[in-house]
């Protein structure tokens, strides 16, 4: 796989045998991050489920996010080990602890008020 990953075709890329190779102890980082890039594209990332906004902002701007399911164990293991793709939330946090707290102006409160009367009576 450390000679012949740069022969390799987009197509080829999730064959089985390359799947396999990608996870064998002796395969280079350099082979790993190359056959990733062209089974998912230049700025794949890892989809964080529980952020949610992350993944909508990571999808609005074209970037490929790659689903648990899409690679099994050992493929994960791998990309972990060598640090290739980051998460949806490293690359586009959106949580709710990282937003600017905005207070309503005099005329936003006075609608407010207004509401709550309407809503009392």
């Amino acid at each position: 796989m450390n000679h012949t990953y740069s022969e390799l075709q987009k197509e080829q890329s999730s064959d089985l045998w390359v799947r396999t190779a990608a996870t064998s102890d002796r395969v280079t980082r350099e082979a790993v991050d190359d056959i990733i890039t062209k089974r998912f594209g230049e700025n794949a990332l890892i989809a964080n489920h529980l952020d949610k906004r992350s993944m909508d902002e990571a999808k609005s701007r074209g970037v490929t996010t790659i689903n648990g399911s899409e690679m099994n164990k050992d493929e994960w293991a791998i990309v972990k080990k060598f640090g290739l793709l980051e998460s949806t939330s490293s690359k586009f946090k959106c949580d709710f602890t990282t937003g600017k707290i905005v207070l309503p102006d005099k005329k936003q409160y006075a609608i407010g008020e207004l509401c709550k009367r309407i809503a009392a009576s």
